[in-house]
């Protein structure tokens, strides 16, 4: 069996770094460095980020299909449920951003949106491969 490579990994790791900043701001708002707006303020805004950033969602795949993993949650999308993977035009932080679209169980058609980082082309190769019938478009007038 082969191991799962990685198409993105999520920023869900990130949410433990919030850790001693909400422990930080517990302190100063139990010593009264802060008023009332403030911390109800502050309170939201961390309790927001942490909800964000448990969301992230991670992306791997093997000879078997496209597993979408949300914290716990793994979903396999075979090969041939994707229906297309395309190139987005818009620019996100200089760079480029994959939309992938693909049939669930129900029959609605899903949408999948993640930076070709780690063995994105890779994924792309063997999705073509098993899939022939994937509507593939790379914006051959975008060449950064």
């Amino acid at each position: 069996m082969e191991k799962r490579k990685i198409i993105t990994n999520g920023l869900g790791w990130v949410r433990f770094l919030l850790v001693p900043v909400i422990l930080f701001v517990t302190i100063q708002m139990l010593s009264g460095q802060f008023n009332g707006q403030n911390k109800a303020s502050i309170i939201v805004l961390l309790a927001i980020a942490f909800f964000l950033l448990t969301l992230a969602r991670r992306l791997h795949y093997d000879e078997k299909g496209l597993y979408f993993i949300r914290g716990k949650q793994e979903t396999l999308i075979p090969f041939r449920a994707i229906l297309s993977i395309k190139r987005s035009a818009t620019k996100v932080n200089g760079s480029r951003y994959w939309v992938l679209k693909h049939g669930d169980a129900t029959g609605k058609v899903r949408t999948i949106r993640y930076y070709g980082s780690y063995d994105a082309q890779d994924f792309i190769n063997l999705a073509l491969r098993e899939n022939p019938d994937i509507t593939f478009w790379a914006h051959p007038h975008f060449h950064d």
